[in-house]
């Protein structure tokens, strides 16, 4: 989303990005290409073309890939995107002869991988490259279950299932609006990944989790995985004008930054779009 940042970074190399979210702008610079789903692709939502899958589809083309099917399917359930490429991940599963669980895929060998990785994130940047470096250097999912990382992803679960537990005690319910929203206050960035345990868990509702734990900056993570809501419409709906603020993701899963400051004002707008929304 930022052209500033983009440019100054084409200076020093070409830049490949592959991508699946909206583009707000548009990127006319020869030394970027960006390659995303909905341009090269369609009849697919973008929201089910994850970046891993997107990779390897792409690089399959050139090279035999299929020893890292593994990895693809990882990013698949990670990014949520099963519904989509439920053929592909049951082919995998049996081909490394994984018990499936097609109600349920993070609840699997390879759902606790994409669980492990995605915990990383929620220590924050910093952890990055060591998931990354985890994940490059082994052979097969195996090798990330007997891991050092598994010890972060059991502090985050632990972390996850306390706020989750508490959502009928501690968040505003609106019936009429289909609407949970939750405002936190998490040790670690979980926000994401409770709002999409949530609406797993709410499939029919409207999940809006809100991290209050930063001093100026707020940030949202909203979920509907009925798709009654579009949550990336919502949103930018609800940030519109607001200086120093931001949105963007998908129709299911979407995000947005505001400031403190600001943030009555986004959690008005949430509630008067719903209400001039509804189904």
């Amino acid at each position: 989303d930022n052209l500033e940042t983009l440019t100054k970074a084409s200076e020093q190399a070409e830049i490949l990005i592959i991508d699946h979210h909206q583009t707000p702008n548009e990127v006319k610079n020869k030394r970027v290409i960006l390659y995303k789903a909905q341009s090269v692709f369609s009849g697919i939502q973008p929201a089910r073309y994850c970046a891993a899958k997107l990779v390897y589809d792409l690089c399959s083309r050139i090279t035999d890939l299929s020893d890292l099917d593994w990895v693809a399917s990882i990013g698949i359930i990670g990014d949520v995107a099963s519904p989509q490429w439920k053929d592909f991940l049951e082919n995998v599963f049996k081909k490394y002869k994984i018990k499936t669980n097609k109600d349920d895929w993070f609840h699997t060998k390879m759902g606790r991988v994409a669980s492990i990785i995605n915990s990383l994130d929620c220590f924050g940047t910093q952890y990055v490259k060591k998931s990354f470096d985890t994940l490059y250097a082994a052979k097969s999912y195996k090798e990330i279950l007997k891991s050092d990382l598994v010890k972060y992803e059991k502090i985050i679960s632990k972390e996850i299932s306390l706020w989750i537990k508490g959502v009928d005690k501690n968040a505003e319910i609106y019936p009429e609006l289909e609407l949970i929203y939750y405002e936190i206050k998490p040790k670690y960035h979980v926000k994401s990944a409770i709002s999409t345990v949530l609406s797993f868990k709410y499939p029919g509702k409207t999940l809006i989790v809100v991290g209050m734990d930063e001093l100026e900056e707020i940030v949202i993570s909203g979920r509907r995985q009925d798709q009654k809501v579009k949550m990336n419409e919502l949103m930018r709906y609800a940030v519109k004008d607001i200086p120093n603020s931001a949105a963007g993701g998908h129709i299911p899963a979407s995000g947005a930054t505001v400031p403190r400051k600001h943030y009555p004002e986004f959690k008005k707008r949430v509630m008067e779009y719903l209400r001039a929304n509804k189904f």
